[in-house]
């Protein structure tokens, strides 16, 4: 990371809308590098990353900047079910939701304790019908609760070529025995 700057979303708690932070950095290298711009949210609750967008962009040492604004779309990964604040019980929850996948449409959903450790996770196939399409998923994953307790369903996008994630969505939920 060479720079970061908090910003603040122009709307009501839960609800989308416009932000915008100039970002200083720093970059002395000689040609042009591939970069990224890495937009995240955590939990006030446990500090647990609940949202991230990313865009890759080219970094460059001298030059006019070139910054071409992006037009608002959809989230990359949206979480249809269970709903936030469903109360889960049985050792299964099913996770389903509509998804762009980047990487052989892999996506990796896991499910966090309240402390932010995991329960559980796995590997889930977008089914669309090519790479660059929407598709749904779906996943079952099983769980233990000893008790009832928040926890947090997280569906990413990771991408081998970069070893980093690329989209990020979550959803809090309650799990039951």
């Amino acid at each position: 990371m060479i720079a970061q700057q908090p910003v603040t979303i122009q709307a009501e708690l839960g609800q989308r809308g416009p932000f915008a932070a100039d970002v200083i950095f720093n970059f002395e290298g000689d040609v042009e590098q591939p970069g990224e711009v890495r937009v995240l949210s955590s939990s006030p609750r446990d500090g647990g990353l609940t949202h991230l967008a990313t865009a890759q962009v080219t970094l460059a040492a001298s030059g006019l900047p070139d910054v071409r604004t992006a037009h608002p779309h959809d989230e990359f990964i949206v979480i249809s079910s269970p709903s936030p604040g469903e109360v889960i019980t049985g050792g299964v929850v099913r996770v389903e939701g509509v998804a762009l996948a980047s990487f052989e449409q892999t996506l990796l959903v896991e499910l966090h304790f309240e402390e932010g450790g995991f329960i559980s996770r796995g590997p889930v196939t977008v089914a669309a019908p090519d790479y660059g399409n929407w598709g749904p998923f779906h996943l079952d994953i099983a769980y233990t609760a000893t008790a009832p307790g928040p926890a947090r369903i997280v569906v990413s996008d990771p991408s081998p070529a970069f070893g980093q994630t690329l989209h990020l969505a979550s959803i809090e939920i309650t799990l039951e025995p």
